[in-house]
């Protein structure tokens, strides 16, 4: 791909787990690939490992100011965005309901819910200011639900709180949106071999011995997949693999598809299943394919 032409995409939570593996598979596509993380020293060295001509950022996506910086600086760069994959997010408290704080739930919500705000809001600003020809495009945005966004996990009130939130999010963005040329999509992963889940089963909030083999695997799948696999996974799903989670939004996804297609795409608007046997590297895969379809109509 020309380096002067090849498309522009942000990953959140880039320096580990499915972030880093969507930032791999992205890179491998021909993307320049702007990593976020708070991690700054882990971030720069993941970068730096893709290449020169991709992108490290220390950002707090609950800042609105940090965010706002983070996005002109790949803007200024770049002097575009494609994609942005809101993947960055934190674990949830331990402990029953009545014995969990309202400072560690507010600060779930913020991380999982005002960031994908923020991101969106300053990526949408730009990808609205690039022109746009009849039957063309303008990006994609790829949210990160999960299946708390449609089950209720036992005493994951805030996690739940906000998986289910950027669901919504993820619905009235696509219908706002649709007919300016930008695809908005969720994909709701269930457990993933990741450092996050690892310290979910080392705080006693997850027993992966106990999912293992159980009712809740055959669901689920299988939580010893790596990241590599779901990012895999996540970056090779298009609209024939998987469906909307929900009927209940059917009409609105219908509006939303109905100016998609003015300008000859489709599929915004929808929440899709991963295959929850998958790694953080098989999951990222799902996640480019939900925008693959764009690149035809540039």
């Amino acid at each position: 791909m020309n380096q002067e032409n090849s498309f522009v995409a942000i990953v959140t939570g880039a320096a580990d787990g499915i972030g880093w593996a969507t930032a791999q598979i992205l890179a491998r596509e021909g993307y320049r690939v702007a990593l976020l993380d708070q991690k700054a020293d882990a971030v720069q060295q993941r970068a730096e490992a893709l290449g020169a001509q991709h992108l490290a950022l220390s950002c707090d996506i609950t800042s609105e100011s940090a965010v706002t910086q983070a996005v002109d600086a790949v803007a200024a760069r770049w002097c575009r965005i494609d994609a942005l994959v809101n993947n960055a997010g934190i674990g949830d408290q331990t402990g029953s309901t009545l014995v969990q704080n309202v400072e560690a739930f507010d600060h779930v919500l913020a991380v999982h819910l005002r960031g994908t705000f923020l991101m969106s809001q300053a990526v949408g600003r730009v990808m609205l200011q690039t022109p746009v020809a009849a039957g063309k495009t303008r990006g994609s945005i790829v949210n990160l639900g999960s299946i708390a966004s449609t089950i209720g996990l036992p005493t994951r009130n805030a996690y739940s709180a906000a998986k289910a939130g950027v669901l919504g999010m993820t619905r009235a963005m696509a219908c706002e949106w649709a007919r300016s040329g930008i695809r908005v999509n969720a994909v709701a992963p269930g457990y993933v071999n990741t450092a996050l889940v690892a310290d979910l089963n080392r705080r006693g909030m997850l027993d992966g011995k106990e999912i293992s083999g159980s009712d809740i695997e055959a669901e689920m799948g299988n939580i010893e997949r790596t990241p590599a696999q779901l990012a895999e996974m996540w970056t090779s799903w298009h609209d024939n693999v998987g469906a909307p989670m929900k009927d209940d939004y059917a009409r609105m996804v219908g509006i939303a598809n109905e100016g998609a297609k003015e300008l000859g795409f489709a599929n915004t608007g929808a929440m899709w299943r991963s295959g929850y046997d998958m790694s953080p590297e098989d999951f990222a895969k799902t996640t480019e394919r939900l925008w693959q379809e764009v690149k035809p109509l540039y």
